[in-house]
């Protein structure tokens, strides 16, 4: 049956990708009508569907209602994910549940009912659109997603610092950063160097291992709290308008608002701020960030930086004639939770 939907589903956004204009109705009435023929069963209920002005469209993938799409794909402990960015093709995948749905309630979780966690794995179908397939992480409605194929390799990849030479871990914390003359050098993201590696590193002494689950669920309950600012739409309708204008009236430009907003939460919350600072510094490239992760990420680790240069004085751990972004494994956890938390 899994090796039958993942044809069903690559052979349906082949035939998206060639109509920019399909709108996610259209897609999901393609999807139930093809599971209707192949399997006889039965989608004769609305799907539920949200969507965000000027951004897109989503299928709620935390609703599972008899008669729908995901009512099929629950049968079979199955989960699937459609949206559609305003101006691009509709994109999709399934993964099999492989733990939850779980309530849980972080901390400073602002109603009394939690949110939902769901873990998954052995993906039969993943989009290549970097906005919607490769993340280890999916926050929809009250409910987040932990994709365990693209998050263990993450952290195998990741985890290979622990075997690093004396020499090379020598390099990596305490080279000496680039000398900084005024506050702009000090806050330069220019040369990047190995900074990400060595923060990697920082957070894998101080924690014997990589808590890389741990900052994906964070970050993802991050946009959770960051809903309640915006949703639902007719009860925020100031608040959507100021992301509209701060995101530039793009669809790019605002989701790297909002990642924006769940990196600083985990910044603030994770186990490892270290980490979290690593893969703000690790979405770092030369020219202008693609996609709406990068851009959101970069513009945090900016504001990071400036807060931090104002308080260059108080950690004595810092050369205050140096570039910031090659110090920041110098700082300890408290540190770094302290200057996020200013922001």
């Amino acid at each position: 049956m899994l090796a039958r939907l993942q044809v069903l589903v690559q052979e349906i956004q082949e035939q998206e990708s060639e109509d920019h204009e399909e709108s996610l109705a259209q897609f999901l009435a393609h999807v139930r009508g093809v599971i209707e023929q192949e399997t006889g069963y039965v989608c004769d209920q609305e799907e539920p569907t949200l969507g965000l002005p000027l951004v897109g469209s989503a299928l709620d993938a935390s609703k599972a209602r008899a008669g729908t799409i995901n009512g099929y794909f629950a049968r079979f402990n199955q989960i699937m994910f459609a949206g559609r960015l305003d101006g691009s093709a509709t994109q999709a995948l399934v993964f099999t549940t492989v733990s939850g749905p779980t309530q849980v309630k972080p901390l400073d979780w602002p109603v009394e009912q939690g949110c939902v966690e769901v873990i998954g794995a052995m993906v039969a179908v993943r989009s290549q659109d970097e906005t919607f397939g490769d993340n280890a992480g999916r926050a929809l409605f009250g409910t987040y997603f932990l994709d365990l194929d693209v998050l263990l390799p993450w952290s195998r990849r990741l985890e290979r610092v622990e075997n690093n030479s004396d020499v090379q871990n020598h390099n990596l914390l305490d080279s000496k950063p680039l000398s900084a003359t005024g506050f702009e050098e000090r806050q330069s993201l220019d040369f990047p160097g190995s900074t990400a590696t060595a923060l990697t590193k920082k957070a894998f002494d101080l924690h014997g291992e990589l808590p890389m689950l741990d900052l994906v669920r964070v970050h993802e309950q991050g946009h959770l709290f960051d809903s309640f600012n915006y949703l639902p739409l007719w009860q925020q309708v100031l608040p959507n308008l100021l992301l509209i204008l701060r995101g530039g009236f793009s669809s790019v430009g605002i989701m790297a608002e909002l990642e924006e907003a769940a990196a600083l939460h985990a910044l603030k919350q994770a186990q490892s701020p270290h980490l979290a600072l690593a893969e703000l510094v690790r979405s770092l490239t030369p020219g202008e960030p693609r996609g709406p992760h990068a851009q959101g990420y970069r513009n945090l680790l900016k504001r990071f930086l400036i807060r931090l240069d104002h308080r260059v004085s108080e950690f004595i751990q810092l050369e205050p004639d140096a570039v910031l972004l090659h110090q920041l494994h110098r700082l300890t956890e408290e540190q770094i939770r302290q200057v996020a938390r200013e922001i």
